[in-house]
């Protein structure tokens, strides 16, 4: 039985941001999708092995962006991109964990021209068990004011793991997983 691994998640600057734009106002706040993307069988590569033992450890995620959409309109011309990410933090293949990172994601239009990037420092959490196979985890953050696309957005991401390199029973435990990664830009509307 494949067992689950705690991937990578991000905690949350979402709420601050929603409480500080909507704080001494009577205006309701909500999410207005700004760009949304996903990755099919993103890389993800550890380190060193994830066991059952929380322990330090970094993470490298590279992958291709497809199915990008502007649901605002604001971004029309960005087609697809890649994203790379660098992480770490406490990892393991049973426990909560915690980690942070950044990540940089490159833009281009359907002719394959660059049209930009964003960066984004995150923060996140997964939480997995290592016998039923199930893994939840989350990663958010805001853009960064110097992005050219997205620039002071809400981020938020999911990895949903397809494929695993290695065990948690191991000595080795995991090396590498594979998976699908979504991605959410947004704007604070008040």
């Amino acid at each position: 039985m494949m067992r689950s691994l705690m991937a990578t998640s991000m905690a949350s600057g979402l709420l601050a941001a929603l409480c500080a734009a909507g704080a001494g106002t009577a205006h309701a706040t909500s999410l207005v999708d700004n760009l949304t993307c996903e990755a099919k069988d993103a890389a993800l590569t550890f380190a060193k092995g994830v066991t059952d033992t929380p322990a330090a450890n970094s993470y490298t995620l590279t992958g291709n962006l497809i199915n990008c959409e502007s649901m605002s309109g604001t971004y029309p011309n960005v087609d697809h991109g890649t994203v790379v990410a660098v992480g770490s933090g406490t990892l393991s293949c049973g426990a909560t964990d915690s980690f942070n990172g950044n990540a940089t994601f490159t833009w281009y239009d359907a002719s394959n021209r660059n049209v930009g990037t964003t960066t984004v420092s995150f923060q996140g959490g997964g939480k997995g068990t290592s016998d039923s196979g199930d893994i939840s985890n989350h990663e958010t953050g805001i853009t960064n004011a110097t992005s050219t696309v997205a620039p002071l957005n809400n981020y938020d991401s999911s990895f949903a793991p397809t494929g695993f390199t290695g065990s948690c029973t191991d000595p080795g435990g995991v090396t590498a997983l594979t998976g699908d990664n979504f991605f959410d830009f947004s704007l604070i509307q008040v």
